[in-house]
C-alpha cells in the first residue's frame, strides 16, 4: 500500500527525464516545412554537384592543364583555406545582408565559377580564378543555410534538422564522385556545363524560398 499524500502537497508531476523525452517526442512528430525540405534537398543536390568535380581537380590542373605538382598543391591550399576558414567572415557578411541573400549571392558565385570552368579547361588561370570562385562560395552558403533551416525552430527541434542537413551533405559527398567518374577525364566540358546547370537550378529554387 502506497504512503499517504501529506494534506496541501502538489501531486507529483512527470519527472525531468520523462518531461524531456516527451519533448523530444513531440519534436520528432514536427512535421518540416516546405522551406526546410527544400533546403535538405538543395543540401545533397549541392554536395553531389561541387564532389562530381571538386575530387578530381588535382587531376584536371595537373593532367589536362599541366600545372606542376607543387602549383596544384598550392592553389588546392588557397581554395581550402578560403571554403573553410572564410566562414568566419561569411557569418557577419550573412547577418548584415540576409540569409537568403547570402545563400543567393553564394549560389550565384558558385554558378560563375563552375562556368567559367568550362572554357577554363584551356586555360590553367582561369581555371584557376573559377576554383577560387567556387570556394568563396561554398563559404558563405554553409552558414547561411544552417542558420536559415533551424530559423524559428523550436530548441528540441534544431537537432534533428542540423543531423538531417548532415545526412544530406554526406549523401552529396558520397555519391558525387561515383556518378562523375566516367566523365571527368573524357568529357570533362560536359561534367562542368552540367554542374553548372544544377547549380543554377539550384539557385532558383532558392530565389522561391
Amino acid at each position: 500500500m502506497s504512503p499517504s499524500r501529506p494534506k496541501g502537497a502538489p501531486e507529483a508531476g512527470p519527472g525531468p527525464a520523462r518531461r524531456w523525452r516527451k519533448g523530444r517526442g513531440d519534436a520528432g512528430r514536427t512535421p518540416l516545412s516546405g522551406a526546410q525540405r527544400a533546403l535538405l534537398a538543395a543540401s545533397f543536390l549541392i554536395t553531389l554537384g561541387s564532389f562530381a568535380v571538386l575530387p578530381y581537380m588535382s587531376v584536371l590542373l595537373h593532367r589536362r592543364l599541366g600545372l606542376g605538382l607543387g602549383a596544384v598543391g598550392f592553389v588546392l591550399a588557397v581554395a581550402s583555406l578560403i571554403q573553410f576558414a572564410g566562414g568566419v567572415v561569411a557569418g557577419p557578411v550573412a547577418g548584415r545582408i540576409g540569409l537568403r541573400r547570402a545563400m543567393l549571392l553564394a549560389l550565384a558565385l558558385r554558378t560563375a565559377g563552375f562556368a567559367a570552368f568550362v572554357p577554363g579547361l584551356g586555360s590553367p588561370a582561369l581555371a584557376v580564378g573559377a576554383l577560387l570562385l567556387v570556394s568563396a562560395g561554398a563559404a558563405l552558403y554553409l552558414p547561411a543555410n544552417k542558420a536559415y533551416l533551424v530559423d524559428g525552430a523550436s530548441e528540441a527541434a534544431r537537432p534533428r534538422l542540423l543531423s538531417a542537413s548532415g545526412s544530406a551533405f554526406n549523401a552529396g559527398m558520397a555519391l558525387g564522385p561515383p556518378a562523375a567518374a566516367p566523365l571527368v577525364m573524357g568529357s570533362p566540358g560536359a561534367l562542368f556545363a552540367c554542374v553548372t546547370v544544377l547549380f543554377a537550378l539550384v539557385g532558383a529554387g532558392h530565389a522561391l524560398l
